[in-house]
C-alpha cells in the first residue's frame, strides 16, 4: 500500500486509503430486461432510410416484418439512422451492438459489419465470430459485437450515421432482426491517477466513477461503509450521514462527446485521522441502464 508523506497533506486530517470494490454482474439479456438496451430496429423502419434492403413480413422473431439485406457485387446493405427527421446516434454511452442474423443459403459465405458516418468508417469485422453458435443457418442467432472492437483512434462512435453489412458477388440474401444498443457494464471506481479516491477534508471523501450512477442508490448511504484497522473510531464498520454528487467534464472526444467524470462525495460522521489506513467499501450502487456494483 502506498503512502503519501505528511509534506502533501495540505487539508487538515487528510488520510492514505485503500479501496476495496468489487464488480457486479451484467444484468439478464434483453429478452427478460430493458433497462440497459436502446432498440434501433424491431420490426419497423422508414423505407427511406433502407438500402438494399427490404423489409418482408413474417420474416421477423416473432414472424412480423424482418430486414431482408439483398447485397450485390458493387453495393452494401446500409441503414441510415440520420435521415427522414432523426439525427446521427451517440453510440459511446453503450458497450454492444446487438441484431439477430441468419439466412437460408447453403452457403452464407463470410457476411461483414460496419459503422460509418461521413467521414469516417469503423474497422470491418466478420459476424461469424460473434454469432451464438459461431454459424450462420436458417435460424435466427444473436449477434453480440463489443463496441470497443469498432472504435478506431480516429472515431469514437460519437455520430454514427449508418450501419453497413457486406457488399456479395454471389447476392446471397441475409435477415436480421431486433437491432439494439446495450451497456453491460457496471460503473467502475476510478482507483489511479487524479481521479483516485481523495479526501476533500477531514470528513468528506470524494469517490469517482467511469459513468453515472442511478441518483437513489448514490444517495443511499447504506452503499458505502468506511473500516480501519488502526483507527479506533472505524474499528467496525461506519457508514456515511451524506451522499451526493456532481458532473466533471474533463474533455471532449474527436467527435466531440463532452467526456465526464462522475464524481460522490460521502460525508462521514467522525473525522478520519493522519496517518491511518482505511478501506472504502461499496455495494449497491447502480448506473442507469441497472447493471450494479455488488459486494
Amino acid at each position: 500500500m502506498n503512502k503519501l508523506p505528511k509534506s502533501a497533506f495540505i487539508r487538515p486530517a487528510i488520510l492514505i486509503l485503500s479501496v476495496m470494490i468489487f464488480l457486479g454482474l451484467p444484468i439478464k439479456d434483453a429478452n427478460s430486461s430493458n433497462h440497459n438496451v436502446e432498440k434501433i430496429y424491431s420490426g419497423k423502419y422508414p423505407d427511406k432510410c433502407l438500402h438494399y434492403i427490404v423489409q418482408e413480413n413474417l420474416q421477423g422473431i416473432d414472424k412480423g416484418p424482418a430486414l431482408k439485406l439483398t447485397p450485390d457485387k458493387w453495393h452494401s446493405p446500409l441503414l441510415k439512422l440520420n435521415c427522414d427527421g432523426k439525427s446521427r446516434r451517440d453510440f459511446t454511452p453503450f458497450s454492444t451492438i446487438e441484431f439477430y442474423f441468419r439466412s437460408f443459403e447453403p452457403d452464407p459465405g463470410n457476411p461483414t459489419f460496419e459503422l460509418r458516418t461521413w467521414n469516417k468508417t469503423s474497422p470491418k469485422i466478420s459476424i461469424l465470430k460473434y454469432i451464438s453458435g459461431g454459424t450462420i443457418d436458417n435460424t435466427f442467432r444473436k449477434v453480440s459485437i463489443p463496441l470497443s472492437n469498432l472504435v478506431s483512434k480516429e472515431w469514437d462512435l460519437g455520430n454514427v450515421e449508418s450501419l453497413v453489412w457486406n457488399t456479395d458477388s454471389k447476392n446471397r440474401v441475409y435477415y436480421v432482426d431486433r437491432i439494439s444498443l446495450r451497456q453491460n457494464q457496471p460503473p467502475i471506481l476510478v482507483t489511479e491517477g487524479q481521479w483516485q479516491p481523495f479526501p476533500e477534508s477531514n470528513t468528506v471523501l470524494r469517490l469517482t466513477f467511469s459513468h453515472r450512477c442511478q441518483d437513489k442508490t448514490v444517495k443511499d448511504v447504506r452503499n458505502y461503509s468506511i473500516s480501519s484497522s488502526n483507527d479506533p473510531l472505524y474499528s467496525v464498520p461506519v457508514n456515511p450521514v451524506d451522499a451526493g454528487f456532481s458532473y466533471r467534464v474533463h474533455s471532449f472526444s474527436p467527435s466531440g462527446v463532452p467526456q465526464k467524470m462522475f464524481c460522490v462525495y460521502i460525508r462521514l460522521p467522525k473525522p478520519l485521522q493522519n496517518d491511518s489506513t482505511y478501506k472504502i467499501h461499496l455495494k449497491g450502487l447502480a448506473d442507469e441502464f441497472g447493471n450494479t456494483i455488488a459486494p
